[in-house]
C-alpha cells in the first residue's frame, strides 16, 4: 500500500509533496544523509503532529473493491470474531478452559458490539472522534437491543433458548457490520465531508 500513498503536506516535507512514500523516504535519506529509519521517524513525527497526511492515489473505485480492501478491515475482524463466538458456543466442549473463551465472546457480543456498530453507523461526522461517547452509548444501546431481541424471541415460537439468542445476535451483528461497511464507504474522503 506504500506505493499508492502520496504526501500532501504543509510542513517541512513540502518538497516531497506528490511523491510516493517510498520515494520520499529515499529522497530524505539522500538529501539529509541519514538512515532510512531516521527518515521514517521524521515522516512519522510530521504525520503524528498532523502537519501532513498521506493520500492514496488509487483508492477503491467501487463498493466491491472497497469491501475486499484493507479499508474495510474492521468488517473482516468482526466476521472472524463472530466465527470465534459461534465456534465457542456451538462446537467447543463446555468444560473448564474453554468456558472462559465462551464467556468473553458472549459478553462482548451481548454488551458491546451491536450498540457500538449502531453508534458507528448513525453518529454524525463531527462526533466520530468521541471514543468514550461511542463506547458508553454503545453499551447502553446493546443492553436495549439485547432486551428487545430477548422479548421478541420469548413472543415467538423459537423460545428463549441460548442457541436462538446467540444465533439472532450473530445475525443482527452481521447485518450491522454490512451496514457499517456501506456507511464507511459512503463517508470516506471525497464523500459527505463537512
Amino acid at each position: 500500500m506504500d506505493e499508492n500513498n502520496k504526501i500532501a503536506d504543509t510542513s517541512s516535507l513540502n518538497p516531497y509533496e506528490g511523491q510516493t512514500l517510498d520515494k520520499a523516504i529515499v529522497s530524505i535519506t539522500l538529501e539529509k544523509r541519514i538512515s532510512r529509519v531516521e527518515a521514517i521517524e521524521i515522516i512519522y513525527n510530521e504525520l503524528s503532529s498532523k502537519k501532513f497526511k498521506l493520500i492514496d492515489d488509487n483508492p477503491p473505485k467501487n463498493i466491491l473493491r472497497f469491501f475486499f480492501s484493507l479499508y474495510n478491515i474492521f468488517f473482516w475482524i468482526m466476521m472472524i470474531y463472530e466465527g470465534l463466538t459461534f465456534y465457542s458456543i456451538m462446537i467447543l466442549p463446555q468444560v473448564f478452559p474453554y468456558l472462559y473463551l465462551r464467556y468473553a465472546c458472549t459478553l462482548i457480543l451481548t454488551f458491546f458490539i451491536p450498540g457500538y456498530l449502531i453508534m458507528e453507523i448513525f453518529m454524525p461526522n463531527n462526533l466520530q472522534k468521541e471514543t468514550l461517547l461511542k463506547i458508553s452509548l454503545g453499551v447502553i444501546i446493546s443492553f436495549l437491543l439485547v432486551s428487545i431481541t430477548g422479548y421478541m424471541l420469548i413472543s415467538s415460537s423459537y423460545g428463549f433458548r441460548e442457541t436462538s439468542i446467540m444465533m439472532t445476535l450473530l445475525f443482527i451483528t452481521t447485518v450491522l457490520s454490512i451496514f457499517y461497511s456501506l456507511n464507511k464507504y459512503l463517508r470516506r474522503d471525497g464523500h459527505n465531508e463537512e
